[in-house]
């Protein structure tokens, strides 16, 4: 019984440290006046290109505001890239603190979006802030100025939608978002003539490009990770090759290369690029492993190619995948229903596959969101 008290009383005492070492240690450091995020700031050196409420550098954008132009996950996602650019030495764990910081500073009056043109709708929005439109332009994230030529119309559609839902604070409406795309999509390179050279004697054998140059050539690292490089407006691919079988990873691939790219690429590249993402770049479990909640199990499996009730995936209500707000599988109790998802587990997924538990989740909930789509519950 002593001992049983001893031990009760240590964790109550140890306990109070630990609330006392990351909650009450960090607001006595708020409250001397300086805020976590913004002390890494100062020390990390980044008001000497960036201005705050009007102390600092203005060789990069002013941060006065940026908390009204992007969101929480953008503003993180704009300091990811300035670290992976050389431009900033901050490390994992500095830069929630960070972003966290500068999601507070925001403009005295909303912002308001400039629909005289779509240019103006990408400036105002905030888009510019990071990319550049015009070739001679300089910015963080990939230049736009030949996106037409890159990606295709449903790709550019689809990645305008992913940074409205995800990056900016402000949204733009349907018509927005249709006024930049079209725009964007506008933005080709005249075709250049190419001089055949002459011919030699003994050429050479040309040299195959690797899966990772092939999806840099093509324009996936746009949108896409892989091995720790890329952006990661899509789905990180580094752990495609341990969730998707050669099955999957070919349907995804080939539904990329024809729907999304403005060049599709051949056969035999094709088949590089498969073999390149089903090397399992990342050794790393599945993402799917440590998710504990229905709703981010289904992000993390089924939402990579299907969309629910118009909530995730492509602005059109459609993936690559039919639509789970348009299926015909009307709940958890139709017998079709049960063997669409067990089939895609058997067909799609690797060998170790969704356990019998995460399939109960996913159906439950998917159940859910299509019955409070209609108001059935």
């Amino acid at each position: 019984m002593k001992n049983k008290i001893r031990r009760l009383f240590n964790n109550i005492i140890m306990r109070l440290a630990l609330f006392t070492a990351f909650v009450l240690l960090p607001v006595s450091v708020y409250a001397g006046g300086v805020p976590p995020g913004l002390s890494i700031i100062q020390s990390a050196g980044c008001s000497g290109c960036h201005m705050i409420n009007g102390k600092g550098g203005n060789m990069g954008p002013d941060l006065s505001a940026i908390g009204s132009t992007l969101s929480l996950k953008g503003i993180k996602g704009a300091l990811g890239l300035m670290v992976s650019n050389g431009y900033a030495s901050l490390t994992p764990a500095q830069i929630y603190p960070v972003a966290a910081y500068l999601k507070t500073l925001k403009a005295k009056t909303p912002p308001v979006i400039n629909t005289a043109s779509a240019a103006d709708i990408l400036k105002s929005a905030g888009c510019l802030g990071c990319h550049a439109d015009t070739k001679g332009g300089s910015g963080i994230a990939p230049n736009l100025y030949d996106i037409g030529g890159i990606l295709g119309l449903k790709g550019i559609e689809t990645a305008v939608d992913d940074m409205n839902m995800e990056i900016v604070a402000k949204t733009l409406d349907t018509q927005e978002v249709y006024s930049v795309t079209a725009y964007l999509e506008s933005l080709k390179l005249p075709p250049v003539k190419v001089k055949k050279p002459p011919k030699k004697a003994a050429a050479g054998k040309k040299k195959k490009l690797s899966g990772a140059d092939l999806m840099n050539s093509a324009g996936c690292m746009g949108c896409h990770t892989t091995a720790g490089t890329g952006i990661t407006i899509g789905p990180d691919l580094s752990t495609i090759g341990s969730t998707l079988n050669s099955y999957g990873i070919d349907v995804g691939v080939y539904y990329m290369n024809n729907y999304m790219i403005a060049s599709p690429l051949p056969r035999r590249d094709i088949s590089v690029v498969e073999a390149y993402l089903a090397q399992k770049l990342n050794k790393k479990p599945p993402a799917y492993e440590s998710v504990k909640t229905p709703a981010a199990l289904v992000e993390k499996t089924c939402l990579l190619c299907h969309t629910m009730n118009g909530v995730y995936g492509t602005a059109g209500g459609d993936n690559h995948g039919p639509a789970f707000n348009f299926s015909i599988f009307e709940g958890r109790g139709n017998m079709a229903w049960w063997w669409g998802a067990i089939n895609m587990n058997k067909k799609f997924f690797a060998s170790q596959g969704l356990t019998s538990a995460q399939l109960d989740d996913i159906l439950n909930y998917s159940s859910f969101r299509y019955a409070e789509k209609r108001g059935m519950r």
